[in-house]
């Protein structure tokens, strides 16, 4: 009864009105097809012509109280180098507790031939769902027809039992946006805090509406204040709240441009976000979803996906202890524990912070998700007597966490104390070393969590510099062409990019490869140490030559 009880006041908050004016599908004008450049970014291939987002809260009897965002998109086509615009593709996350679906999905491409309007619908053949990972799906719209000149649009709905997070709002795209529209809409018993990220100026509009929801409900044992039953069982009520609303309305919205030296523009892309602090029904119902660092440590350590994992020790037989007899030195030991999961446990390209095969089963299949191997690795460690604690991170092309969650991070590697200080390791990496991470970990700070919940930022960031060294004598002949002897010394990351590109691929198509981006050389003698063995650095030396190489211009020769 007590559930009901609860069920029938979310009802009553949950419902409201449409109150935010939506943007037409459909009304394509000649104008928008006949335009052949943006005038306020020439260089644009394509730009929003409209963006327009709306999230607000719903329940149905069927599944509870839900999220709501309509996402509807309308694109200019202007060049061919704009046709990836015409996939769009849609993150769903599911877990335990339900899963985001998409539905009311629409979608058109227009066309103007001889000064007619042709529509190409967008229909089934053109919609994809797939299954990304253990928590994540994924939907693909690709639309039909596009051409140079093309308009597109698309509008679809996404609802979630994850009530407490809305998806980031991006603001600033890689195109420009001519129009884009935000739309928030929170009953009164919802506790929420609007985040802005990154430097482009965003101005939010706060506004509260009474709203009156009528309804009928049936209950035996009537709670006081809320009236009788009449003869049928039912009683009319009318309930009055205040419904909260954020709205962002934004114009000529110029492109944000991926700069140099910058590791994840994402990072300092203008966004919105909203975090959810609570729910709460006074005097029946109060949810928090607000977390701090500590509760999201105490979490993951109870979850048997995360902490459950790190105390399975006893599925690796006698060889790991039988490689570490002997070996005192702790640098030593670390070493021999990351080699020894590299070797046995592959990765399948899965992300997450928590396990999607467990530590047992992906050692006995040879394959598992980052956590999966890098929750094994901390274990193992921890067995052999090494400080050691996971290490929540956000890969490079997840962005940052703006505040505490479970899903700001995606990804977990491995911090073992040697000494005063802790050496970060990933073992999904086959050429990786202790503090030479995959590029894709690079991502400012993580996250390190202790059993008891306590947890501290912990720089990411490469320690060691990375070495590229060359030496090289070059002789320039007469007849205006160069031979030359190079010999070159790679260490840490220029080391892992190295075996990553060289490892794996023939010997004669590393070389065609090499004498390109070198300027169309002639390479021979090409000799290569070290390629394989991670800690150490790789030397690569060869014979190299090309003619017509060198221009002279008076008494200077240009080469």
């Amino acid at each position: 009864m007590i559930f009901k009880r609860i069920q029938i006041l979310i009802l009553l908050v949950a419902v409201s009105t449409l109150g935010a004016q939506e943007v037409k599908f459909g009304k394509i004008s000649k104008d928008e097809l006949l335009e052949t450049f943006y005038e306020k970014d020439s260089n644009a291939t394509a730009i929003f012509i409209t963006r327009t987002h709306r999230s607000h809260y719903k329940f149905s009897p069927d599944n509870g109280f839900e999220l709501i965002t309509d996402v509807f998109e309308r694109i200019k086509i202007y060049g061919d180098e704009a046709f990836d615009y015409a996939t769009k593709v849609i993150p769903l996350f599911k877990s335990k507790r339900g899963r985001e679906m998409v539905s009311n999905i629409r979608g058109m491409t227009y066309n103007l031939v001889n000064g007619k309007i042709i529509e190409s619908e967008l229909d089934r053949d053109g919609i994809f769902h797939q299954e990304v990972s253990e928590h994540r799906n994924m939907t693909k719209l690709v639309m039909p027809n596009v051409k140079k000149g093309s308009v597109i649009e698309y509008k679809y709905q996404i609802k979630s039992p994850f009530i407490y997070k809305i998806d980031e709002i991006t603001v600033q795209e890689e195109i420009p946006t001519k129009n884009l529209d935000i739309l928030a809409e929170f009953p009164e018993y919802f506790t929420q805090k609007a985040i802005i990220k990154g430097h482009h100026p965003i101005e939010l509009k706060k506004s509260t509406r009474l709203q009156r929801t009528s309804f009928n409900y049936k209950q035996k044992n009537v709670v006081a204040g809320l009236g009788r039953e009449n003869k049928n069982g039912f009683e009319r009520r009318t309930l009055e709240y205040n419904e909260n609303i954020t709205e962002v309305t934004m114009a000529d919205i110029p492109a944000i441009k991926d700069e140099n030296y910058v590791s994840n523009i994402d990072n300092y892309r203008p966004a919105l976000n909203f975090e959810i602090v609570s729910l709460s029904i006074p005097g029946v119902l109060h949810e928090n979803y607000s977390r701090t660092w500590e509760d999201v440590a105490l979490f993951l350590y109870q979850s048997d996906s995360f902490g459950g994992e790190l105390s399975k020790t006893n599925y690796y037989g006698e060889e790991l202890e039988n490689r570490l007899q002997g070996i005192n030195d702790e640098k030593i030991k670390i070493y021999s524990i990351l080699n020894f999961i590299k070797q046995k446990v592959k990765w399948n390209g899965n992300t997450g912070v928590q396990c999607e095969e467990g530590v047992k089963q992906a050692f006995k299949k040879g394959s598992g998700n980052s956590a999966d191997i890098n929750l094994m690795l901390v274990a193992l460690l921890k067995k052999a007597g090494i400080v050691s604690h996971p290490v929540l991170i956000s890969t490079r092309d997840h962005g940052i966490p703006l505040f505490p969650s479970l899903d700001g991070y995606n990804y977990v590697i491995a911090a073992a104390k040697i000494g005063d200080i802790y050496c970060l390791m990933d073992a999904t990496e086959p050429y990786s070393t202790p503090d030479v991470l995959p590029v894709r970990d690079l991502n400012w700070y993580g996250r390190m969590l202790s059993e008891d919940g306590s947890s501290k930022m912990i720089d990411i960031m490469p320690l060691k510099r990375s070495m590229d060294a060359i030496i090289m004598t070059v002789s320039i002949f007469e007849d205006r062409s160069i031979k030359g002897k190079l010999r070159e010394q790679l260490n840490n990351h220029n080391a892992l990019d190295f075996r990553n590109s060289y490892n794996g691929r023939a010997e004669d198509s590393f070389l065609e490869k090499l004498e390109s981006d070198c300027g169309d050389i002639a390479i021979s003698n090409y000799q290569l140490r070290n390629a394989i063995e991670p800690h150490k650095t790789i030397v690569q030396s060869y014979d190299f030559q090309k003619e017509d190489i060198v221009e002279r211009i008076g008494d200077k020769l240009f080469f």
